[in-house]
């Protein structure tokens, strides 16, 4: 569609009253109005390098500038992305506002202008993409595809999310998602109750309304989508809330008693998914522990970490950092895991082990033992 002759007649005009900051004012204002955001920060570009005595227009070959004069040029073309940005941000246009607000406005200011933005099936996607993909606000943006995209999507969703994320980062939506299926089931269970008892039943954990009706798990009888409720269990392993571990353990009770159909395995040391992280979330909970622990550390001893990798053994030196019993898991990270075989990560490596014990000793010797000398200088510097 061809420009509105009268903005060219007001752009000369302007240029012919006050030169080039007239035509820049103009051109701003029509830009503005017609909400050609994109066009505006060219213009606004302009209008910088102009304030500066620069070259109006950039001609890719750099100039000339002093270090004050280019600290301003980079505050101008930041202010400049601020002002495109919010006004994109505005106008509900969510991704291309990041692509200026990205490296003109700090996380937290950012988020607070994301909470003045109407959310509707337009912008979902984007708000998503911006909240959780790019971290702004995981715990809001994975609340948004629980809610409007279901259960089947939000497991999805996390699995290709949680890679390369740190326990840490993962609190928030594993405990979404744990909140959402545990209230799901419950509620599924308790209207199953109800049917069959033709009363309300007055228990409210999930827990309680099963302990006493084995009638519930029968042959081909089940609550929620059997694949929603393992991945949801092993996510759980991320999680350090009592609370949400708590609705986890009673989840695993659950799982346990459906009929064997429905109990799809795991990976070791999980492969019976629902008794092996019963006795996980048992851990870390202090529920019977040691009990709990003797099965991890059964297992890691059991599983050749040469033809089945060291997932068993880290699981169990993981879990022992994990309940402060930081000696006990650098005897076992020297002790289980070969020297020449790779991990998965999952477990603190002995360094991390040794801060947190305060106890270099044992670590050094294990290092020096193996002529490993960058570590062992590395533990030297820690230890000091």
């Amino acid at each position: 569609m061809a420009e509105k002759q009268p903005d060219f007649e007001e752009l000369q005009q302007g240029f012919s009253r006050e030169g080039i900051d007239g035509l820049l004012s103009v051109l701003e204002s029509s830009l503005r109005r017609d909400k050609k955001y994109h066009e505006l920060f060219e213009a606004l570009k302009i209008r910088v390098r102009h304030r500066l005595g620069l070259p109006t227009l950039d001609n890719g070959l750099g100039d000339s500038q002093e270090a004050t004069q280019r600290d301003a040029l980079e505050t101008g073309l930041l202010d400049s992305c601020r002002d495109v940005g919010m006004a994109l941000l505005r106008d509900g246009r969510i991704r291309e506002a990041w692509m200026y607000l990205r490296p003109a406005m700090d996380p937290k200011s950012l988020i607070e202008q994301l909470d003045q933005v109407p959310i509707n099936d337009e912008n979902r996607d984007e708000m998503i993409e911006l909240t959780l993909h790019e971290g702004l606000d995981v715990a809001r943006g994975y609340a948004m595809v629980l809610e409007h995209y279901g259960t089947c999507n939000a497991i999805t969703t996390f699995q290709s999310f949680a890679h390369g994320k740190t326990r840490g980062e993962l609190q928030d939506p594993v405990g979404l998602l744990v909140e959402h299926v545990y209230r799901e089931l419950t509620q599924s269970v308790r209207g199953h109750i109800e049917r069959e008892e033709s009363t309300e039943p007055s228990e409210d954990s999930l827990g309680q309304l099963i302990a006493q009706r084995n009638w519930l798990f029968g042959e081909f009888s089940y609550h929620i989508d059997a694949s929603h409720l393992s991945s949801t269990v092993q996510a759980a392993r991320f999680l350090d809330d009592p609370r949400s571990l708590r609705m986890s353990l009673e989840m695993t009770d659950y799982g346990s008693r459906l009929n064997p159909q429905f109990q799809y395995p795991g990976e070791e040391p999980f492969v019976e998914t629902y008794p092996s992280h019963q006795l996980y979330f048992q851990v870390l909970l202090d529920e019977d522990r040691t009990n709990a622990l003797r099965f991890f550390e059964e297992k890691a001893r059991e599983i050749d970490a040469y033809e089945q990798g060291t997932a068993a053994a880290e699981t169990y030196i993981d879990l022992l950092s994990r309940v402060g019993r930081f000696n006990e898991a650098i005897e076992a990270q020297i002790e289980l895991i070969p020297d020449n075989v790779h991990t998965t990560g999952l477990a603190p490596d002995l360094l991390e082990l040794a801060q947190r014990a305060q106890n270099y000793d044992s670590v050094l010797k294990y290092y020096q033992d193996r002529g490993n000398l960058l570590a062992y200088a590395t533990g030297l510097l820690q230890a000091k």
